[in-house]
């Protein structure tokens, strides 16, 4: 999996239980205090943050760590709900990464606290404010875009996976057949090129378990990520 050559850099991570797949658009409800801090750093700064599936079997400092691979995430949109901030983001590049930086301070027991402290309370507990920070933060390289000119086979079947699929949704959806032709002749368009971002922004619509995505993620070149996706659509 190649590298981009570009210097390596520093960024928040979010590990949750679902995976961004670049160009994918996703909602999240950020309540916690470390995440909040996190979205007022990347807020002010106009700097974006990684998000990465969980890994259960290596946590770091008590929180849940992160897979290596993931992808970075503009926010595109922001709005406070009560206590709780609604973002929108859009998958942008994949990064490796190299180098886990640990979050100031380890969860609260469960028992003492059923609520989430106040961010100001917790920051508090913290020895260094100006370099603390609760969440994860990781050294990170970006990973290259899929390379290489797609197979005429894979081609040929994810074709034929996309087009079936879009039968099926605007089956569902109640479109006529003549509308149904129109629609997907369109959102054949989408993905004529046949490149990766092709690939992602079908994988994005078809695919719905995260680790199935990380295992997209984590392709090599064009035709592993085809291939990878096939293998998918039979579960999908």
């Amino acid at each position: 999996m190649g590298a981009d050559d570009e210097q390596t850099l520093i960024i928040p991570v979010f590990p949750l239980e679902l995976t961004l797949l670049p160009g994918e658009p996703q909602v999240l409800r950020i309540y916690e205090p470390r995440y909040k801090q996190m979205l007022d750093d990347c807020l002010l700064d106009e700097a974006p943050f990684g998000l990465c599936l969980i890994d259960p079997f290596h946590p770091i400092t008590g929180w849940a760590g992160p897979h290596l691979v993931g992808t970075t995430a503009r926010i595109t949109e922001h709005e406070e709900v009560g206590s709780n901030h609604m973002i929108e983001i859009q998958g942008q590049r994949r990064f490796r990464i190299l180098k886990l930086i640990e979050p100031s301070l380890p969860p609260m027991d469960p028992v003492q606290h059923r609520v989430f402290p106040d961010l100001e309370s917790l920051l508090q507990l913290v020895d260094d404010e100006e370099e603390g920070r609760l969440y994860i933060r990781a050294e990170v390289e970006f990973l290259s875009e899929p390379q290489g000119t797609l197979k005429d086979e894979l081609k040929c079947e994810l074709e034929e996976e996309w087009l079936s699929f879009l039968d099926i949704l605007g089956n569902h959806n109640g479109m006529s057949s003549e509308i149904l032709e129109e629609w997907k002749g369109a959102q054949l368009t989408t993905v004529n090129d046949w490149d990766a971002a092709a690939l992602w922004r079908i994988a994005s619509v078809m695919v719905m378990d995260a680790n199935d995505k990380q295992s997209l993620l984590e392709s090599e070149d064009i035709d592993e990520l085809a291939g990878e996706l096939l293998n998918i659509f039979p579960r999908s």
